[in-house]
């Protein structure tokens, strides 16, 4: 887990009642140890929820799992803010179904707070809070603007290092950063962190990027589709 100093906000996105203010508070405390601020109501009356989440400082989204939450309007409007932000939702069951759109990603079944369980799972929460929060701050710096070198080495780094996991959950970003991304290069690498993933989504995302490119950028399609078919490592250019 990171420990630079660099404390990681995430917002608490529930149905307010004295229930889930009382296991934010919990929670609150819990992580604030492990270097995560826990945002609880920032909201002010008659703010408009997909500006004001623009505007917070956030870097993930705790949702707390309920019938109530789940019909709940501005829980929903957090939740759709935070994915076209791109924002890590992190999903806390507390009872009833948990919805499809968020079974597709692990979440963790609270257990109550004194029970010892509870501990042990605010830090798996805070580790993948952590694990996943860096990796999209490395992916937000793969845009046109930035240099050239910077690009190619956090697109390295992301391809080399990065977690099949995180790799496989981020497929749809790391696409769209292909296509905005003109730098061959950067495209080979963006390309091999997609073959890392090795899942059938990765695949059908590969087989979307532009068919007509720069050498170098096919190459590393080519390898990568290579990965996902035969497991086989890509070469370097």
């Amino acid at each position: 887990m990171a420990m630079d100093g660099h404390r990681i906000r995430c917002l608490l996105s529930h149905k307010c009642d004295d229930h889930t203010h009382r296991i934010g508070q919990h929670l609150r405390v819990a992580l604030s140890p492990l270097v995560i601020d826990l945002q609880i109501d920032p909201f002010d009356v008659g703010d408009d929820v997909n500006t004001r989440m623009q505007t917070f400082d956030i870097e993930g989204v705790i949702f707390l799992s309920s019938p109530e939450s789940i019909t709940s309007v501005a829980c929903q409007l957090e939740l759709k803010s935070a994915g076209r932000q791109a924002i890590p939702v992190f999903t806390i069951h507390l009872q009833g179904l948990v919805p499809s759109q968020l079974k597709k990603r692990s979440y963790w079944h609270m257990p109550s707070v004194d029970d010892p369980a509870f501990a042990a799972g605010v830090e798996d929460l805070a580790r993948s809070i952590h694990s996943r929060v860096a990796f999209n701050q490395k992916i937000r710096l793969l845009y046109p603007e930035n240099s050239f070198h910077d690009m190619l080495d956090v697109a390295r780094t992301i391809a080399t290092q990065g977690e099949r996991t995180i790799l496989a959950e981020f497929a749809c970003e790391l696409a769209r950063r292909y296509l905005k991304i003109s730098d061959p290069n950067t495209r080979f690498w963006i390309a091999l962190a997609l073959g890392r993933a090795d899942t059938p989504q990765a695949a059908r995302l590969l087989d979307r990027l532009p068919k007509q490119d720069h050498p170098l950028a096919l190459e590393g399609v080519r390898q990568a589709r290579e990965m996902i078919l035969h497991d086989a490592p890509g070469a370097e250019p």
